[in-house]
C-alpha cells in the first residue's frame, strides 16, 4: 500500500499567489462570443460547486470548462487538486501534468506533480518533481511541505541516500511531525534498506519500527533514552546489518563518543551486505506473484489452525489488498500464535485501524487478542478502551474481563502466566474495571473496598479508588487513596501524576508543582508526568517552564487534545499568536475525534477527571486572544 499523508489539498493552498503566472487565458478576438459565456458561466459554477464542497460536481464542471478553453492553468490547478483529494491519481496526473507545462512557476505545481507521480508508481519523475517542488514551495505552506518532505524521503531512501533521507526525516520531527509512518520510514533509513514501505516482508515490521521509535527518539532529542534500549535490541538482533551503526549515531547525540566509536568497529566486524542484497533480505517475496487465491487458501489454512502455513497465504492476499483490515488482523493472529508478539501487535493493530468485516465473534477475538498485546505492551488505557464495549453478553466476556482485570492492575502478563493465589483478584479487578467505566460507582466501591481488605499490599487498588473519587470531585478523599498508593509502590509515577491532579483541582499549585516534578523524575518518558508539570508551571505563572514541558508531553503524546489546548493557553499569554492559532487547530481536530469515539462508545467517566474538568469549560481551544478560563 502507498504511503499518503490525507489533506485538503486545494483547501491548503487556496491563499498561494498565482500573481508571478497567467493563469486565466483570455479569449482570442476572433472567438464566439456565445463560447466565451459557456465558459465564464462554467467557471463560476465550478468554483461555487468547490467552496460549498460538491467535489463530483466541481470536478465535472472544471473538465467541461476546459473543454472550452484548454489553457485555462487555473483550471487545471483545482482539477488536479480535486482530483487528488479523492485518491483519482492518474486524473490528478494528467491535470499537474498541463499545469507544469502552462504554469511551472505556479505554486504547488510540481510538489503535487511529484506526489501523483508517487501514488502511481513513478518513482524516479516523482524523485525529480518532488526535489524540485521542495525547493520551490518550502516557504509557502507548512504542511505541504512536510508531505513533500516526507515522500522525498521515502524515494531518496529508495535510491540509496539514506543520510539525505534521515535528515529529511529528523527535520519534519523537529516540527513535530510523528506517526506510524515515519517511525517505519526511520527504521528503513537507519538499517539502509532501500524499498518504500509498501515493498517490505511484513515479518520485517516489528524490527523496522524498533529501530525506527529508537531513531524517533534520537531526532526527538532523547538520544539518552535511545541509548538504553538499543543494548536489548542488539541483543534480539544481534546479527542485522547497520544495527550497531544506528547505535553508533545515538551514542554520538548522547555525547558518548568513544562508545560510539566501539560500535562502528563492531559493526565492520559483520558482513557488508549490499544494497541489492539488502532490498532481497527485507522484501516481500510473495509480492510478486500473488496468487488470485491467495485469499481463499489463507482463510481454509486459517480456520484449519494451519497458522504457519497461513502466513505466505496471507503475505499473498495482503500484496493483492495491502487495505484488507481482515487479512492484517489474520496474519497478527497466526504471529501471535506462533510468538511472534511484537508484529503479532503491530499487525492486529494495523487491521484495527483498517477495519474488520466478518462475523461479530470472530472481530471480537481479533480484538480480545489485541487488548491482550496492548496489557503485555504496557499499554493499559488503551487495552481498556478496546476491551470495555466487548466486556459483556458473549461467549468472550468471562475472558475479555480477566483481560480488563490485567489492565486495571497494571499487570504485564498473559492469562495463563497469572501466579494462581492472584485469579480471584485479577477477575474480580476485571468485573470493576466493566463497572467503574459505566460509572456504576454505588455497586463498584463496595466490591473496591472488599479487594482493597483481602489484598492490602496489592499495587493499584489504592490508586484505582483515588482516581474514581477525583471522578467524582471527591478531591480529599482521593488524596488519602493516592498517599496510601505511593507508600505500596514508591516507584511508581502514577499516584505523583494523579496527586498532582488533584492539588491543581483544588488550587494548590506548589504542591501541585513538586508532585508534578517527582513524577517526571520517576517517568521522564510519561507524557502524562510532562503533562501535569506543565499545568503545574502554567497555573504557577511559569510560562516559559510550562511551554518547555507541554511541548516534551506533545512530543511523546501527539494526539492528546489536552496537551494542545493548554499550549494554546500559554502562548496566547506569551502573545504568540502564531503558535497559539496552530495549537488551537490541533486540538479542534483531534478533540472532535475523541467526541465522535466518545459518542459511539458511551460515556466513560473513570480515568478522566483532569481531562473532563478542562475540557468541559467550552468546546474550542482558547483563541491568541481570550484564554479560556483555568480549571
Amino acid at each position: 500500500m502507498l504511503i499518503r499523508f490525507p489533506f485538503v489539498a486545494a483547501a491548503l493552498l487556496l491563499a498561494f499567489s498565482f500573481s508571478a503566472v497567467t493563469l486565466v487565458a483570455r479569449p482570442a478576438p476572433g472567438r464566439a462570443q456565445q463560447n466565451a459565456r459557456d465558459f465564464d458561466s462554467l467557471a463560476r459554477s465550478a468554483a461555487s460547486a468547490r467552496e460549498s464542497g460538491h467535489a463530483a460536481d466541481a470536478i465535472s464542471l472544471y473538465q467541461r470548462a476546459l473543454g472550452l478553453r484548454p489553457d485555462w492553468a487555473e483550471g487545471w490547478w483545482y482539477l488536479g487538486t480535486l482530483l487528488y483529494d479523492g485518491d483519482r491519481f492518474p486524473g490528478a496526473l494528467a491535470a499537474f501534468q498541463k499545469l507544469a507545462v502552462l504554469a511551472p512557476g505556479a505554486p504547488g505545481a510540481f510538489s503535487f506533480l511529484g506526489l501523483c507521480e508517487f501514488e502511481t508508481g513513478d518513482y524516479d519523475s516523482a524523485l525529480e518533481h518532488l526535489q524540485k517542488g521542495s525547493a520551490a514551495d518550502a516557504q509557502d505552506d507548512p504542511q505541504l511541505t512536510r508531505v513533500v518532505s516526507f515522500h522525498l524521503a521515502l524515494l531518496l531512501n529508495r535510491s540509496g541516500e539514506f543520510d539525505r533521507a534521515l535528515g529529511l526525516l529528523s527535520t519534519d520531527v523537529s516540527q513535530g511531525a510523528t506517526s506510524d509512518q515515519l517511525t517505519l520510514a526511520f527504521g528503513l533509513a537507519l538499517l539502509h534498506v532501500p524499498l518504500l514501505p509498501a515493498a517490505v516482508d511484513p515479518s520485517k515490521d516489528a524490527l523496522l519500527h524498533a529501530v525506527g521509535r529508537l531513531g524517533l527518539l534520537v531526532a526527538q532529542g532523547h538520544a539518552v533514552e535511545a541509548v538504553q534500549a538499543y543494548p536489548q535490541l542488539l541483543s534480539q538482533y544481534p546479527d542485522v546489518p547497520f544495527l550497531h551503526v544506528a547505535y553508533a549515531e545515538a551514542l554520538r547525540s548522547a555525547g558518548r563518543a568513544e562508545e560510539a566509536a566501539a560500535q562502528s568497529q563492531l559493526e565492520r566486524k559483520l558482513p557488508s551486505p549490499t544494497p541489492a542484497a539488502l532490498a532481497a533480505r527485507y522484501s516481500s517475496k510473495s509480492s510478486a506473484s500473488p496468487s488470485a487465491d491467495s485469499s481463499e487458501l489463507a482463510m481454509r489454512l486459517f480456520a484449519a489452525g494451519h497458522f504457519s502455513e497461513a502466513i505466505p497465504a496471507l503475505k499473498s492476499w495482503l500484496a493483492q489488498r495491502p487495505d484488507s483490515g481482515t487479512a492484517w488482523a489474520m496474519l497478527g493472529l497466526c504471529e501471535f500464535e506462533n510468538k511472534d508478539l511484537d508484529n503479532a501487535l503491530l499487525h492486529l493493530q494495523k487491521g484495527a485501524a483498517l477495519g474488520l468485516n466478518d462475523a461479530p465473534d470472530s472481530v471480537r477475538f481479533a480484538k480480545y487478542r489485541l487488548g491482550l498485546l496492548l496489557v503485555h505492551n504496557a499499554q493499559f488505557d488503551r487495552a481498556s478502551t478496546l476491551l470495555i464495549p466487548e466486556a459483556d453478553g458473549n461467549s468472550l466476556a468471562r475472558q475479555i474481563q480477566f483481560a480488563l482485570g490485567l489492565a486495571l492492575l497494571h499487570k504485564k502478563l498473559f492469562p495463563e502466566e497469572v501466579p494462581g493465589p492472584e485469579i480471584p483478584l485479577v477477575q474480580s479487578a476485571g468485573e470493576l474495571s466493566v463497572l467503574l467505566h459505566g460509572s456504576k460507582y454505588d455497586t463498584a466501591f463496595p466490591i473496591l473496598l472488599q479487594l482493597i481488605k483481602s489484598y492490602p499490599a496489592a499495587p493499584m487498588l489504592h490508586y484505582v479508588y483515588g482516581v474514581a473519587l477525583a471522578s467524582l470531585s471527591r478531591y480529599d478523599d482521593a488524596e488519602v487513596q493516592f498517599t496510601e498508593e505511593l507508600r505500596i509502590s514508591p516507584s511508581s509515577e502514577l499516584p505523583y501524576v494523579q496527586r498532582a491532579f488533584v492539588e491543581l483541582q483544588v488550587h494548590r499549585p506548589a504542591e501541585a508543582l513538586l508532585s508534578a516534578q517527582r513524577a517526571v523524575e520517576l517517568a521522564p518518558n510519561s507524557a502524562e508526568a510532562h503533562y501535569v508539570l506543565g499545568r503545574s508551571f502554567l497555573d504557577s505563572g511559569k510560562l516559559e517552564d510550562a511551554v518547555k514541558e507541554l511541548q516534551a508531553a506533545a512530543q511523546l503524546n501527539p494526539g492528546s487534545p489536552e496537551v494542545h489546548f493548554n499550549l494554546a493557553k500559554v502562548y496566547a499569554k506569551l502573545n504568540r499568536r502564531e503558535h497559539a492559532e496552530r495549537e488551537r487547530a490541533l486540538f479542534a481536530a483531534l478533540n472532535a475525534e475523541i467526541e465522535k469515539q466518545r459518542s459511539q462508545q458511551g460515556s466513560q467517566a473513570y480515568g478522566a477527571a483532569h481531562t473532563a474538568s478542562e475540557l468541559s469549560q467550552g468546546s474550542h481551544a482558547p483563541s491568541s486572544q481570550s484564554p479560556a478560563p483555568q480549571p
